[in-house]
């Protein structure tokens, strides 16, 4: 049985390292958990963790990002900004997680609808957080190509800012 079928009850479709010692899943019936990598020798702080993943030296961070049992199967991340980005092909739909520790005051999470089945997305990759606004390309299935604009000033701001369509051929 491979380790991740003992370690979490449905698939994981998608995985992003968050730092040097914690890294975010998403997948099946909702999954978008953050756990930490543990050393050997140290105990779990969060006082209840399943068998198997106290077995394999993980800590579970957070257990449920997104909440519902939405197929979430891409996830990024912006660590200049502490910006998560999951999507979902299936549900059309987008999600942004802005966490505590990025400079607001409390965590967010704003979901959007996306016009077509998603095929491809990306967070632009930058040396140094410009500010705190980022830009998210996102590719569809009809051939569209779309810019996706967000600001982490106040609260979470996600707009559409530029479409290129490349048709079907």
């Amino acid at each position: 049985e491979p380790v991740a079928w003992r370690m979490f009850e449905h698939q994981v479709l998608d995985a992003v390292w968050t730092n040097d010692e914690s890294f975010v899943v998403c997948g099946d019936e909702g999954i978008t958990s953050s756990y930490s990598l543990l050393k050997p020798e140290s105990s779990l702080t969060n006082g209840f963790a399943p068998e198997s993943i106290a077995m394999h030296h993980l800590a579970e961070q957070i257990l449920e990002i997104a909440p519902g049992n939405i197929r979430w199967d891409k996830v990024r991340h912006d660590a200049k900004r502490g910006l998560l980005l999951f999507a979902s092909t299936m549900e059309r739909k987008l999600a942004t997680y802005l966490s505590p520790n990025s400079g607001s005051d409390e965590a967010s999470l704003t979901v959007i609808e996306i016009p077509e089945q998603l095929s491809a997305l990306a967070l632009q990759p930058q040396e140094e957080a410009s500010g705190e606004k980022g830009l998210v390309a996102a590719c569809f299935e009809d051939g569209t190509a779309v810019l996706y604009g967000y600001s982490t000033s106040g609260a979470l701001a996600f707009e559409q800012v530029a479409t290129l369509d490349l048709g079907h051929s």
